[in-house]
């Protein structure tokens, strides 16, 4: 527990400053969910003041990270204004079960849906068999984890302005048509970690931390309504999701409810291992660095 209520505490001063302070703040919230039953049955059994006390700080650490999205939002939408709802969904480039996508896709109920690691087989199934419900399409399917694609029930427009930075597959900067304005979709894929070392993993958290950066950057230089979809490679208690959050909105903490994961896609698209799959550790991370990616940051 002292070590729980230490590495929190590091957390909110210093970030992701090492690369185990960063595999610290992305698995806070395991660290603290699975021992707390055990060490609440101990406290029980032994009646010790000091489990009690320190089971305490650690559901105060609880709630104060994570106990606003167990609480269903209250926010009212203002009367004028026209709901629009948005996903960001990455399909992961090895998937060949195009008609599992399509099911996916079709159903999500969503207005505009952003696509990481788009492959070719994936965008040729969306292109001729969801023109129906998204007629408006900009694709860019690659071969592996680099493609991208944006799909919508409104019209859009390719911009020609670009954003800078190293990203995974190039990021699509997009104009939507809807009530009666002009909103700028942005559509990115962060650099994810992927091991490989220490001197790797800091690395990649300094990309990001670069890349949620020249969003901000992006943002005042473009003012009006903006609606960022992304996979950004990270948790809510990193450092940069606190530069992003320092200027946008997160729509899910606005308006969802729950921890927000959207892992694993088994069975919508049986490319990925659930938690009870024998796996190796690297998948298992894999699967656990996702769940707050799915979000979208809009800034007005």
């Amino acid at each position: 527990m002292p070590t729980l209520l230490g590495g929190t505490l590091l957390g909110f001063v210093l970030g992701d400053r090492w690369w185990w302070l960063f595999f610290f703040n992305t698995f806070l919230l395991y660290l603290i969910l699975v021992p707390l039953p055990f060490t609440l049955l101990t406290a029980i059994i032994t009646r010790q003041r000091l489990l009690w006390i320190g089971n305490g700080m650690v559901l105060v650490v609880a709630v104060v990270c994570y106990g606003p999205l167990l609480v269903p939002s209250t926010a009212a939408m203002p009367g004028s204004a026209a709901p629009l709802t948005a996903m960001s969904f990455n399909m992961l480039g090895s998937n060949r079960n195009t008609d599992a996508v399509v099911h996916v896709l079709r159903n999500s109920n969503a207005d505009l849906i952003g696509i990481q690691e788009l492959n070719p087989a994936a965008a040729e199934a969306i292109a001729s068999d969801l023109t129906d419900v998204y007629p408006y399409q900009v694709l860019d399917p690659q071969t592996g984890v680099t493609g991208m694609g944006v799909i919508s029930r409104y019209p859009l427009q390719v911009s020609d302005v670009g954003l800078t930075g190293r990203w995974v597959g190039t990021p699509q900067l997009v104009t939507m048509d809807f009530a009666d304005q002009s909103v700028t979709i942005l559509h990115v894929h962060a650099t994810p970690t992927t091991g490989g070392g220490v001197a790797n993993i800091e690395a990649s958290v300094r990309v990001r931390e670069q890349q949620a950066q020249l969003l901000v950057d992006f943002a005042a230089a473009n003012p009006g309504p903006l609606l960022i979809l992304t996979d950004f490679n990270t948790g809510d208690q990193s450092a940069a999701y606190r530069i992003l959050a320092g200027t946008f909105r997160d729509v899910w903490r606005e308006g969802g409810w729950g921890l927000g994961h959207t892992f694993p896609s088994v069975p919508a698209t049986g490319s990925l291992p659930t938690l009870a799959d024998p796996v190796d550790v690297d998948r298992i991370v894999g699967w656990l660095f996702r769940p707050s990616s799915g979000r979208c940051k809009v800034v007005d």
